[in-house]
């Protein structure tokens, strides 16, 4: 079973183009769960009809309108799934017909199916009728130049990827397949990316971490997207949006805090390793203790910036550190293995024998780890 995930919000005639082309599909085990981010009564209206008229299953699971949170919406669309292979398609993104029969085809255990776009322009999206999706004439509407791009940009990836310049394919929830047990694996989408971007970016990086392996499916699972005016917390390049802070804060678990459950810090593995010096006391957060890897390593650093001990790093966490807490010339001088500081400097001096110093430490880095 396929269990395919709508996200979707406020655009009613997007989503009828979108439904209509999943009721026309090829495959023939199917069902359709819309995540509604807080749309409107038409909205509601249109997947009744739906609800009423298709062979499928169509579920719709919504959440208040409080922002863009489409990771949130997301989550709550897979936990109302029941399929095998969770695929993600953009409620603004028609499906041509052998979309699903694509997904499952190339479906293969620890592999995860990036998909890509065919961009339509403003004129023919506003235009494009029902009957032009179920007779798939409006593929004839997308430029020749969309599908030459994509196959250019499948071959690049795999140049990308042959000589590890770059992370490719990239992972895009408008078209993304995998299993339920990969997606349960990293604990689904961080809740934590609220506002457009990133989230995406950092599901990919998790699923890696966690072993998993992403392939491109650019040219065989496609979809046509609609246009559409760009989200209010868009601001024009990815690298002036809201998440960019927390994205490139240096460290994550691959088991998100924040997600399909909600796991207090605490509950994380927490070891307090002995110092390498009397005054260092080193901390590792570990998400996947099955894997025998930290993923968050942070160094208690209560002497003074003048110790000759400091001089050299802790030895146990002198490759990697991600946060220190202590002085600020304590920390210019523990740089990582390649040079530079650790990610994130919290000031303050705690002891490390202190209970209360602990908690108090765990309460800083509630919000970011």
């Amino acid at each position: 079973m396929q269990s395919v995930i709508v996200s979707t919000y406020n655009k009613p005639h997007q989503l009828r183009l979108v439904l209509e082309g999943l009721r026309h599909q090829t495959a023939d085990a199917y069902e359709v769960i819309v995540a509604d981010d807080g749309s409107t009564d038409d909205t509601r209206d249109l997947i009744a009809q739906y609800q009423a008229d298709v062979p499928f299953r169509v579920e719709h699971v919504w959440q208040d309108d409080d922002g863009f949170r489409a990771a949130r919406v997301r989550n709550l669309g897979v936990k109302a799934a029941t399929g095998s292979q969770i695929i993600f398609l953009d409620g603004d993104c028609i499906p041509f017909r052998t979309f699903l029969d694509a997904h499952r085809d190339a479906a293969r255990a620890g592999v995860v199916l990036a998909g890509n776009r065919l961009f339509l322009d403003k004129d023919p999206s506003a235009a494009l009728t029902v009957e032009q999706v179920t007779d798939e004439s409006f593929v004839d509407e997308i430029p020749r130049s969309e599908f030459r791009r994509l196959r250019w940009q499948a071959t690049k990836d795999r140049v990308y990827r042959a000589t590890r310049l770059k992370e490719r394919p990239k992972v895009v929830t408008a078209n993304l397949a995998l299993d339920r047990t990969t997606f349960d694996a990293v604990n689904g989408l961080d809740e934590r990316f609220v506002g457009w971007g990133h989230e995406d970016e950092d599901l990919r990086r998790r699923l890696v971490r966690r072993g998993f392996r992403v392939e491109s499916v650019f040219t065989r699972a496609l979809v046509c997207h609609l246009w559409h005016r760009q989200v209010d917390s868009f601001h024009g390049k990815v690298k002036f949006g809201d998440n960019i802070p927390y994205f490139k804060r240096g460290f994550y678990l691959s088991r998100c805090r924040d997600g399909l459950e909600k796991i207090p810090l605490d509950q994380c593995t927490v070891t307090w390793s002995e110092p390498a010096v009397p005054s260092e006391v080193a901390i590792a957060w570990d998400s996947r203790a099955a894997f025998g890897q930290s993923e968050v390593k942070v160094l208690l650093c209560c002497a003074n910036a003048g110790d000759p001990h400091l001089s050299r790093p802790p030895e146990q966490s002198a490759a990697d550190l991600h946060v220190v807490v202590g002085s600020r010339q304590s920390t210019e001088l523990l740089a990582r293995n390649d040079g530079q500081p650790p990610e994130l400097h919290l000031e303050g001096q705690l002891d490390p024998n202190d209970p209360g110093d602990r908690q108090r430490l765990l309460a800083q880095l509630e919000p970011i780890i």
